[in-house]
């Protein structure tokens, strides 16, 4: 599969993955609270912070998906739509795909 198509599988896998929730509301720290309990729940160990008046990242001490981001870093591309649909922000992944690949996103307000 060309990279191309690979990326808009993954990334309607995470629209698709989406799809059975709701929307978070409230502001965009609160929302990625939520968001990060999701990847919490999917085996994610995550925290929340501030980016230093650009938005909020999300950084993840290990990654659910790992052993396939390291055949493909493309996996990371469903993660964040799947982010960005339940949080309603721009979404930017700088996710580690090291030997043990971590999660990080940045969220800033669409």
């Amino acid at each position: 599969m060309q990279e191309q198509d690979l990326e808009e599988v993954m990334r309607a896998v995470g629209r698709r993955l989406a799809s059975g929730q709701a929307q978070f509301t409230g502001s965009l720290h609160k929302r990625v609270k939520a968001a990060a309990a999701v990847m919490d729940q999917l085996g994610a160990v995550t925290t929340v912070e501030s980016a230093n008046g650009s938005g909020v990242i999300m950084r993840g001490a290990g990654c659910p998906l790992g052993v396939a981001v390291k055949e493909s870093p493309l996996v990371c591309r469903a993660v964040r739509e799947l982010l960005s649909v339940l949080v309603g922000a721009e979404v930017r992944e700088t996710c580690d795909h090291s030997a043990r690949p971590s999660c990080r996103f940045q969220f800033t307000e669409s």
